[in-house]
């Protein structure tokens, strides 16, 4: 499987108007390398922005090129135990962060993210980040 889980976040900034070029290339060499991955999560968060059925479909056609790491049972449980956690910790963190950060861990990944969130996350769990939330404003 792939080494990085690309979050929403990263195909949102990217999608933009005058994407930081650092990012379309970090993306762009994950891509050439087949390093980088999805989930049905970030799929469906990254279609839901779409403001017209021509955007849609072409980004659509776009994430097929990514290898997703399916959500099975390891993931939901992860995802609890790490709400749990998270909870005692004083952080409550939204289910679709929960579900993108736990199918990282379970597969082994480092998250791409530019949502701070997910920095929070990792300070109390096994979650590998690589951070442009500068980048997204995020």
């Amino acid at each position: 499987m792939t080494d990085f889980l690309v979050d929403s976040s990263i195909h949102i900034t990217v999608l933009r108007r005058n994407p930081p070029p650092q990012l379309v290339t970090r993306l762009r060499e994950l891509l050439r390398q087949n390093e980088a991955a999805i989930n049905e999560i970030i799929r469906l968060e990254v279609l839901a922005g779409c403001r017209t059925q021509d955007q849609f479909e072409l980004i659509s056609t776009q994430l097929l090129g990514f290898p997703a790491m399916a959500i099975d049972d390891r993931v939901w449980k992860a995802a609890a135990t790490l709400d749990f956690d998270l909870r005692r910790a004083g952080l409550v963190i939204g289910l679709p962060d929960l579900i993108i950060a736990s199918t990282a861990t379970t597969y082994g990944a480092t998250l791409i993210h530019a949502d701070s969130d997910f920095e929070r996350i990792a300070q109390h769990s096994a979650l590998k980040t690589e951070s442009y939330a500068e980048a997204g404003n995020a």
